[in-house]
């Protein structure tokens, strides 16, 4: 038996490769099969510049709001509801009262003037209608352990007769101021007035008529004839100078 081991086979040390390291999914994500490392290391550096400056842009188009734009956006507002005057009501632009009622002549046809033109017109009477509560039982108070009873009431409906039917005759514009200029402006008066919504056609028509008596009765002169003194309120004839 020898004194000495067997010699071993000498192993040579095997070389280990490590795999190479993949790419982020991020910078990988936009190609196919296997990217350059240059060309994606130098993609994940441009993201993570544009990482690093995001917090520091803006949006496109949309400027900040400063107080300085608060301002003028409060300014604007009350540009647009400051000086605008609202429009008049309907009612507030149609004179009542009687004020035609004294241009009327009662007592037949007046002599005719130098370039004065009547008319004459048949005022229906006006009738006023009234309604009254009378009393048919009187109350009765509680008695007897009996409930009262409260009075009982009757309505009565009775017309009294303002003014009677009667003949009028007033001053109206001459033919010749009715142009169908002038009945156009007159039908523009009356459809601002909101008596009258048909057409602008220069016409005296049977609906122009009506709007006239519409805005003629209220003053006294229940007539779809236009009196001198409603064209000189519509603006249609100048008033007659004094002296």
């Amino acid at each position: 038996m020898s004194c000495c081991a067997p010699a071993l086979p000498l192993m040579m040390p095997r070389r280990v490769t490590s795999p190479e390291p993949a790419p982020p999914q991020s910078a990988r994500s936009g190609f196919r099969g296997r990217a350059e490392p240059a060309i994606l290391g130098q993609q994940v550096q441009t993201q993570n510049r544009m990482t690093q400056l995001s917090p520091q842009r803006r949006p496109v188009g949309r400027p900040p709001f400063t107080a300085l734009s608060l301002a003028l956006v409060l300014a604007l507002s009350g540009c647009g509801t400051t000086g605008i005057p609202d429009r008049p009501a309907v009612s507030a632009i149609i004179p009542t009262g009687n004020l035609l009622a004294g241009e009327l002549v009662r007592s037949g046809r007046p002599v005719t003037g130098a370039g004065e033109c009547w008319a004459g017109d048949l005022i229906p009477a006006v009738i006023e209608t009234v309604t009254e509560q009378i009393e048919i039982a009187p109350a009765r108070p509680a008695s007897g352990g009996k409930p009262a009873v409260p009075a009982s009431y009757q309505s009565r409906v009775q017309q009294r007769i303002l003014s009677d039917r009667s003949d009028v005759w007033f001053l109206v514009p001459c033919p010749e101021q009715l142009t169908p200029d002038t009945v156009a402006s007159l039908q523009r008066a009356l459809k601002v007035r909101g008596l009258y919504r048909g057409a602008v056609t220069g016409g005296m028509d049977a609906a122009t008529a009506t709007a006239v008596r519409r805005f003629q009765a209220p003053q006294g002169l229940d007539s779809q004839k236009l009196s001198l003194a409603a064209a000189r309120q519509l603006g249609l004839v100048a008033y007659a100078r004094e002296g």
